[in-house]
């Protein structure tokens, strides 16, 4: 736990519970994309390696525009039918549906994984953004430590889930419909913030609360320095 710590004239110590404040909307966007490259450079090269230059022009066409044209449409409409003729219509695109699958699998588990048990992806992490249980707070209050405060599988499961509504709409882009309203909330959230009870919050900006600060005005306080227990 960061804890301020500031000795006064008299030599005596007064302390607080650290406090962060919520994360910049600016950086959260850039973690984003960092973890969306380096997923897509993943995603690339497994499908590279697995099914060549026909699957990956058809799973960008499945990611960003949510449709396949031409024969791999077709044979990819005859292998998800229900009415189709057994086995026969998955076989030409059996390798492309087994891709999709585990990349999308892959993704719900990075996602769900990193927010349940750490608060953070790497994008997160190398811009000291995690996300933590939603206080209530202007600024976000740590007190037992940043583990404790990590959303869990619950809340994980639900700030993964939510986003993915306004995604089935068949248009290109809606996924990121769930996060405009961070850019008018008071506590930068997003529809899956809302839905899961979580804030994002900034490690690097740690705050010391209102009343160690007030402590530390009336001691004369000289010295001040933050502990990491």
């Amino acid at each position: 736990m960061l804890t301020l710590w500031a000795r006064g004239a008299d030599g005596e110590q007064v302390s607080g519970n650290t406090r962060y404040e919520l994360a910049p909307l600016g950086r959260r966007g850039l973690a984003w994309l960092i973890d969306m490259t380096l997923g897509g450079l993943v995603a690339v090269t497994v499908i590279k390696v697995a099914g060549g230059e026909r699957d990956l022009g058809a799973v960008w066409d499945l990611v960003v525009f949510k449709s396949v044209n031409g024969q791999v449409g077709q044979q990819l409409s005859a292998a998800t039918n229900p009415g189709a003729a057994g086995l026969a219509a998955i076989r030409p695109v059996a390798g492309l549906l087994g891709i999709v699958t585990g990349l999308f699998v892959a993704a719900v588990a990075y996602r769900v994984v990193t927010n349940a048990k750490w608060g953070a992806g790497f994008g997160k992490t190398i811009l000291g953004l995690q996300v933590v249980v939603d206080r209530g707070e202007p600024e976000q209050r740590v007190t037992d430590g940043r583990v404790s405060q990590v959303p869990g599988w619950a809340k994980a499961w639900k700030r993964w889930a939510v986003p993915q509504v306004s995604s089935l709409i068949p248009l290109p882009m809606t996924g990121l419909l769930g996060y405009l309203p961070a850019l008018r909330d008071p506590r930068r959230r997003g529809l899956h913030d809302l839905a899961a009870g979580t804030v994002v919050i900034d490690l690097r900006a740690v705050v010391a609360p209102r009343a160690s600060r007030d402590a530390v005005a009336g001691s004369g306080a000289q010295d001040f320095y933050l502990t990491l227990r």
